[in-house]
């Protein structure tokens, strides 16, 4: 797991420790290794509640009410360079893959393939190593499925 969405320094506060990451620090946790935060300041302005506990790289859990349906949501930005945000709803336990694809109908990234508990979550993608134009995110669960257009402006 890594941090590195944001483009200013922030603060993680845990349940014992208070962590302070600089601009542009990337804080990376061994592999098997869980770390758990419960807010995330980012110059003193509140960006998360809810607990970010052993997630997918930039995968973010946004809420801890449990959401009444499935959900796929349009990024913000869009058209976004080279950051965007991602966000789903499960309603309930299930396997979830968040796929991006090229205009062609090629995978070209696999943002999330694990068993999600229900919940709100946001993927953060950084898109910095493709080429500017159209892609379609896709998410895929037992009982869900949808396909959004996302457009990257280089």
């Amino acid at each position: 797991m890594s941090f590195h969405p944001f483009e200013t320094s922030f603060q993680a506060y845990s349940q014992q420790s208070i962590f302070n990451i600089g601009t542009g620090t990337t804080c990376e946790v061994q592999a098997g290794v869980d770390i758990c935060v419960d807010t995330i300041l980012v110059n003193g302005t509140f960006i998360l509640n809810g607990t970010y506990c052993g997630l997918p790289t930039g995968m973010i859990s946004t809420n801890t009410e449990i959401p009444m349906e499935f959900m796929l949501y349009n990024n913000y930005p869009n058209p976004f360079n080279p950051v965007t945000h991602i966000k789903f709803d499960l309603p309930m336990q299930t396997n979830t893959k968040l796929i991006l694809y090229d205009m062609l109908g090629r995978e070209v990234a696999r943002l999330v393939d694990k068993n999600l508990p229900a919940g709100s979550y946001t993927v953060i993608y950084n898109a910095s190593a493709l080429s500017s134009g159209t892609y379609f995110y896709k998410i895929i669960t037992d009982e869900y499925t949808n396909i959004k257009k996302m457009i990257l402006v280089k």
